[in-house]
This record gives structure tokens, sequence and C-alpha cells, in this order.
């Protein structure tokens, strides 16, 4: 994990997920009052994984990936737009 106030990379913990290819991922939410809290962010991936593209969200809090949903096709970047 990147924090976005201070750019420090933390390492989390396991995926959980055997990922072949990371095609696209974003963060969306702030730390409130200047506080890092896993809970005020919402992190999401395309991946290829066993073989098929799927949308992964990811706790930023364990690191664990949750499918979401599978893909029609392979995903070329992604991003958040508030």
């Amino acid at each position: 994990m990147v924090s976005p106030n201070t750019g420090q990379v933390t390492t989390i913990g396991r995926l959980g997920l055997n990922i072949s290819a990371v095609n696209g991922f974003d963060i969306k939410g702030a730390a409130g009052a200047g506080v890092h809290n896993p809970r005020d962010y919402r992190a999401v991936a395309a991946v290829r994984a066993h073989g098929l593209s799927l949308l992964a969200s990811i706790d930023v809090a364990s690191g664990r990936a949750r499918v979401t949903s599978p893909l029609l096709t392979d995903v070329v970047g992604l991003a958040f737009v508030s």
C-alpha cells in the first residue's frame, strides 16, 4: 500500500488470488483529518487470474482480494471518476 499522504510504501498482506497480470488499479478515498484509516478508501483492480479477466476489490486493511465480477474482455487501465 502507498500512503497518499506520505508516499510511503507498506506491505499489507497477500492478495489470496493467483494473479498473472494487473491491467488496472485505483484507490478512491481521502484521509480524514490527515489520519490514515483503511475504511476511508476503496481499492479496485482489473486482473487476470486463473485464465480469466476479473474485477477485484482489494481490502486495504488486510490486502485480501475478492472477485467482484468477471470481465468480458481484458481491460487496459482503470480509474475512479469523481
